[in-house]
This record gives C-alpha cells, structure tokens and sequence, in this order.
C-alpha cells in the first residue's frame, strides 16, 4: 500500500454515507404551491381578459341589435335572420380571441391546436357542414322567408325561424319540426303562399247520363255566387276524360292565398247543392263479389250516388 494515499477513517466514512442517504422531505404547503402557480401579475392578467371579453359580447350585441333594425328595413327576413346569426357567431369568436390576448395567452399555439383539433372534428361533423353549405345555397335562392307556408314532403306548415343548419316549420296541428337545410336542397320545397293570388282545383266525376253542360253552367254559377272568388282570371273548366266510372271533370277557381278556408268550404257546400238540384250525379267505383264464382271472380260496377 502506498503509504502516501489517504485512507479515509471511520468517521469520514460515516459523514459520506448520511450525506448520500436520502432526507425526509417536509411537509408541503398548498399556499407555497399555489404561490408559485398563480401569480398576482397572471391573476391581474386574467381579470383584464375577463373584462375585455365582456365588453367585446356587449359591444357585439350592440352590433347586431344595430343591424338588425337597419337589415330588416333593407333586405328580406331570410337575409337578415343568416347575416345576425353571422355576426354573432363571428363576433363572439372575436371577443374570445382578444380577451385570450389581453391575458397573455398565446393565441397561435391555441390555433395550432384547434386546426388539428378542427380535422379531426371535421370528419366527424361532414352532415353539419352539408346543412352548412345548403343553408347559403337556400339563401342565394331565397325561395322562401320566415313567416311562408311550405311544403317539404309530407310537413306543411309556416317558417318559424331560418338557421345556419336548419329550418323550424310550425304545423297548423301546432306542432315543431325541425327539417335540415341539405334535406330541403334535396327535396322539392313548395312554397303555398309566396303569391298573394292561387288556384283551387276541384276534380271530380260525374255520371255518363248527367248533363255536362248543366254541370258546367252550375260550376259556373256557385264560382260567381262566391264573395271570394276572383272574377279576373275567370274560373276554369275541363274535362279530364271519360274513364269506366264517368266523365272526368277539372274546375279550378282564383282566389286570394289568405281565404283558402273560405273558398275551400264554400265551393264544396254549394257545388253539392248545386248538383243535387239540377240532378247531376257523382260517380264512385264499387266492387261486387259473385257469389258462384267467389274471390276471383271479383268485377267492377258504378254505382251513382244522390
């Protein structure tokens, strides 16, 4: 052994084996912890964006309430309901923006993070984004307003209210349906009252042995009886054929779109007076089952009724 190397003693030993040997921790303090996460600067900070975003959502309201009195007076009812909505939308995105910037947050990384996010999304959502892209083609269109009666194939009812991606219909049984723009681009959409003056169309069938011209002039009759029947355009008749059961007859009458109930009852109460004076009969198809021959044999009769 070299007799120059230092040979540690006992005690040194000893003092190097505590120093290595782990120490019990003390006990944390929540106060510490908090301190040293949230700062009074980052607590002022986030007040500040706080406060700046309130501001922001007041003065977007004040924006839209704004617009919405001069678009209103400018452009149809359509128009104004998608560009608010567009505002609103916009501006509350806006406000969000700027307060995250008055905070000292950083806004690029959170972009970064909702543009990955957005693809991911963005799979997920392609029917939202379909009702979309067909609420802009509805509104170029503009086919139809808030207030109108439509017909979208078997609901019919009045436009309570047009959004981003959907339109609400109150049915006249008063019930709410909800129908999805990309429906009404794919259907085909029947706006019942976007003219002020229609046509009601009766079709019926009269009996082979009834008189057409009678029927005709009492057509004609009960129309110009009517209070609210148009005399200009003229009611129209024609006959749609000669089928088994009879003679096929047309006869449509002009009236303004806002007395249908009107028009509709009265015609059809007096036509059927009007015909049972004058002795025209309507022709309805029966079945009759021979007996001897039974369900096959099965043939057609018309029977008239009075």
């Amino acid at each position: 052994m070299d007799p120059t190397f230092p040979v540690p003693s006992a005690q040194t030993t000893q003092a190097a084996v505590d120093a290595a040997a782990p120490t019990a921790s003390a006990p944390l303090d929540p106060t510490k912890i908090i301190g040293t996460m949230f700062s009074a600067d980052l607590g002022f900070a986030i007040l500040k964006g706080f406060f700046a975003f309130l501001v922001c959502i007041v003065a977007v309201r004040l924006a839209v309430f704004l617009l919405k009195r001069i678009f209103r007076k400018t452009i149809s009812l359509r128009t104004a309901m998608i560009a608010e909505k567009a505002v609103a939308y916009g501006g509350f995105v806006m406000a969000c923006l700027i307060a995250f910037d008055i905070a000292g947050i950083n806004v690029t990384a959170l972009l970064g993070a909702a543009g990955i996010a957005g693809i991911a999304v963005g799979f997920a959502a392609q029917t939202s984004f379909a009702n979309v892209i067909s609420g802009l083609f509805l509104l170029s269109e503009k086919a139809f307003s808030s207030g109108d009666v439509i017909e979208v194939g078997e609901v019919v009812g009045v436009v309570e209210s047009i959004d981003v991606l959907s339109v609400k219909v109150r049915t006249f049984d008063n019930r709410l349906v909800r129908i999805p723009n990309e429906n009404l681009i794919k259907s085909n959409l029947i706006n019942i009252t976007r003219y002020p003056i229609r046509r009601m169309n009766f079709e019926f069938t009269i009996t082979r042995d009834s008189d057409i011209e009678i029927a005709r002039i009492a057509l004609l009759e009960v129309a110009d009886a009517n209070p609210f029947v148009l005399k200009n355009p003229e009611p129209f008749f024609m006959l749609t054929g000669i089928t088994p059961e009879g003679v096929g007859v047309f006869f449509g009458t002009w009236f303004r779109q806002e007395r249908f109930i009107e028009v509709r009852n009265g015609m059809y109460m007096d036509m059927v007076k009007a015909f049972r004076e004058r002795g025209i009969r309507f022709a309805f198809r029966t079945i009759t089952i021979d007996p001897a021959t039974g369900a096959g044999g099965a043939k057609t009769k018309t029977r008239t009724v009075r």
